[in-house]
């Protein structure tokens, strides 16, 4: 293969224009194509890099100039396209939640593994330098032994917003492109899967999984907090707490309606000789007051937070790279481009959502859940 792959975007609304840039300027790629259902996003997108725009991901599938494609469509989208895509001969990344449920991860596994391309689960935290950092310093012994690990992650847009999106799911509105609020299919548990958990916390369980080296988790207890959304199902917030089969004990949080004013993404990590704390909202070299509002706040990339560049906000100056999706993007295409197994697999993507799985059980039941279930998770 030559010295850039030649990649496509199918998806553009939270997150797919973020990695439309990052493909259209780190030096492995060579952006072709855009895709996304709505004609004008896509056009907007397409516009921006002088590539095509589809509105059909088969039109995509169908092009020989396009070696890899990232999938950052609705959930639910997930496995169908990348089931398709690997059949095309394609290489393919997708985002974060992998799929809705264990079937569906098997299903994306056996293809790409009959396909003989490349894939890669993209969970950004693995790679946002910071906790990769962190990493670094555990696996040097840093800290010692690993005893106890929080780490959680809330949307910040408060009560109001989800209320706003449930209004819009209701109605037949759709929302969720770059700078909106949460799209509201998120809130759908056909298309979704879950709720807070599936859609932001699974960044929690497989930042534990990486830090742990793929220990499996052999306990799961959730507890669930529904404040706005009338489906149990789809969560608003949740608390998890999970047992490791060497003991270590992790706390993982994940809400769409806390820490308003701002994203929260925050990690400890506890061991036998040290502490580390992750934060990268409210770590930032800049703080700023402002009465008025300027528009650009550390979580603007995202827009799901009404008026957060008031009074005091913490803007991140660069967001993009911050939260690694560079990183994992690059890695991804060097996987390629070197014929070698990803860090971060689709095998991932599936012991991720057992545990989400295993935690929607549990939450449901009162009752913790023992795993693994069906000989998954992998050591």
């Amino acid at each position: 293969m030559p010295g850039k792959v030649r990649t496509a975007v199918i998806g553009l609304g939270s997150i797919g224009p973020t990695h439309a840039s990052w493909c259209a300027s780190v030096p492995e790629s060579e952006l072709k194509a855009v895709c996304d259902v709505n004609a004008e996003r896509a056009g907007q997108i397409a516009g921006l890099y002088g590539v095509d725009a589809y509105t059909d991901y088969r039109q995509v599938l169908e092009r020989r100039d396009v070696d890899a494609v990232v999938i950052a469509s609705p959930t639910y989208l997930h496995a169908p396209m990348l089931i398709e895509a690997a059949a095309s001969g394609k290489h393919v990344a997708v985002e974060k939640p992998m799929c809705r449920t264990l079937d569906e991860a098997d299903a994306m596994r056996e293809a790409v593994k009959a396909a003989g391309v490349h894939s890669q689960y993209f969970e950004n935290l693995c790679f946002a330098p910071a906790y990769r950092q962190a990493k670094e310093i555990v696996d040097a012994g840093g800290i010692g032994d690993i005893l106890f690990v929080r780490c959680c992650e809330s949307a910040g847009g408060g009560v109001s917003a989800q209320r706003e999106a449930h209004e819009a799911l209701v109605q037949g509105t759709e929302s969720g492109g770059e700078g909106q609020t949460l799209g509201s299919w998120y809130l759908d548990f056909q298309r979704s899967g879950g709720g807070a958990l599936i859609s932001t916390g699974c960044h929690c369980v497989m930042y534990v999984r990486y830090l742990l080296d793929r220990q499996p988790v052999m306990r799961v207890y959730a507890e669930t907090l529904n404040v706005v959304s009338p489906d149990s199902r789809v969560e608003d917030a949740i608390y998890l707490t999970l047992h490791h089969r060497d003991g270590q004990v992790a706390w993982v949080d994940a809400s769409l309606i806390h820490a308003l004013g701002t994203f929260d993404d925050r990690a400890e990590i506890h061991g036998s000789k040290g502490t580390i704390f992750l934060d990268l909202y409210r770590s930032s070299a800049i703080q700023v007051y402002s009465q008025q509002g300027y528009g650009r706040i550390g979580a603007s990339m995202f827009g799901a937070i009404a008026d957060a560049d008031r009074n005091w906000s913490y803007p991140m100056p660069d967001e993009r790279w911050t939260l690694g999706y560079a990183a994992e993007l690059r890695h991804f295409l060097s996987s390629i481009l070197r014929d070698r197994a990803p860090e971060i697999t689709l095998d991932d993507g599936k012991a991720t959502l057992e545990v989400v799985r295993a935690a929607y059980e549990s939450s449901a039941s009162g009752q913790a859940v023992q795993l693994p279930q069906d000989g998954g998770q992998g050591g």
